[in-house]
């Protein structure tokens, strides 16, 4: 399976968004790329709310995947020192309000948990959620007021990944 890219794990205080790798289960590396938005910006905070208002849409696809969906991953953050970092959480499973699933990135300050840890959280945590169909991936809403931060080729790679530009 190929190795897809999750860009985006951000913080509050400054935002801090890594780029993890992730291909057909939890993996990642030490070299992720950081990102820092300062906390309220306005465009990751509108990523938030899509991420939120379209996360029915997320589940509907990994409980009925019909056109060769995978790799299914939800953003949620975790808080350590008065400080939060988001993680991508791959394989999310939901049993009423409770998801589970396993960290998808290296933390970067959080060190309470690590690469490969199972997560379990409500899905009122969730802010952003991804999935990949015929090379193209969905959601990871929060990957775009990234873009304009990113090395062009990396940009033009992450654009030409996307299902919605």
């Amino acid at each position: 399976m190929p190795r897809m890219p999750i860009p985006a794990r951000p913080v509050v205080g400054s935002v801090l968004l890594a780029l993890a790798i992730v291909g057909g289960g939890c993996s990642g590396s030490e070299s992720d790329p950081t990102y820092r938005i300062e906390a309220g910006n306005a465009e990751m905070e509108a990523a938030f709310a899509k991420g939120k208002a379209t996360l029915p849409d997320f589940w509907k696809v990994l409980e009925n995947p019909t056109n060769g969906e995978s790799d299914f991953s939800v953003k949620v953050p975790l808080q350590q020192n008065g400080r939060t970092e988001y993680f991508w959480i791959v394989d999310p499973t939901r049993s009423g309000d409770v998801i589970r699933g396993q960290i998808g990135n290296d933390p970067e300050f959080v060190k309470r948990v690590k690469l490969g840890d199972t997560l379990e959280f409500k899905e009122s945590e969730i802010v952003d959620w991804m999935y990949m169909r015929a090379g193209k991936m969905h959601g990871n809403y929060t990957m775009r007021p990234l873009l304009k931060s990113m090395d062009p080729k990396e940009r033009q790679a992450l654009e030409q990944l996307m299902a919605e530009p």
